[in-house]
């Protein structure tokens, strides 16, 4: 069994290498977190959704390419790689993954064509304090259409528009997709 990328998946990486080797040295990544506060670099944020990376992984139906997770993986290696200072891990494995798992249609429909088109940042909002998630320790609420409660650490939560929000509901663990355009 071959567990190496196809020649195909090894080319976009080979490409995915030479972009961030001349669009994101190390030196823009320091300039990035001194800057930005550590938040990301808005410019190669939209390179890489220009490029369509964003949307690599996603169905076409929802304006995606199409590609597999293997493909999106080869491109977050490189991103790795450079220490790419965008919100691509929280958006693209966080965000859409958990949408397109556990979302209805209606809710894919909704949140996974504006990530697509690089128009949403998203995260995951679980924990609520730092160390290891503790499921008995969410304090969290959904009631009546509304969350109440804090969430702590949530990566790139400060620049996300959505966000995932692990809460309790009738006394059941659940999942709630809420913007925080108006938070």
């Amino acid at each position: 069994m071959n567990f190496d990328f196809s020649e195909d998946q090894q080319f976009l990486k080979t490409e995915a290498r030479k972009f961030l080797d001349a669009e994101c040295p190390p030196d823009r990544v320091r300039k990035s977190l001194e800057t930005n506060a550590g938040a990301y670099d808005p410019d190669l944020w939209q390179q890489v959704i220009d490029m369509g990376w964003v949307a690599a992984g996603l169905p076409e139906a929802v304006g995606g390419l199409g590609l597999g997770r293997v493909d999106v993986c080869a491109i977050a290696e490189e991103l790795g790689r450079a220490c790419a200072p965008i919100p691509f891990n929280s958006t693209v494995f966080g965000f859409s993954e958990a949408v397109q798992c556990g979302g209805s249609t209606v809710q894919c429909q909704d949140w996974l064509p504006q990530v697509a088109a690089g128009k949403l940042i998203g995260c995951l909002a679980l924990s609520e304090q730092p160390g290891a998630l503790n499921l008995d320790a969410i304090e969290t609420t959904y009631q009546n259409g509304k969350l109440s409660g804090t969430k702590a650490p949530v990566t790139d939560g400060a620049i996300a528009g959505a966000a995932i929000v692990l809460a309790r509901h009738k006394g059941e663990i659940g999942l709630f997709i809420v913007s925080l355009e108006d938070v």
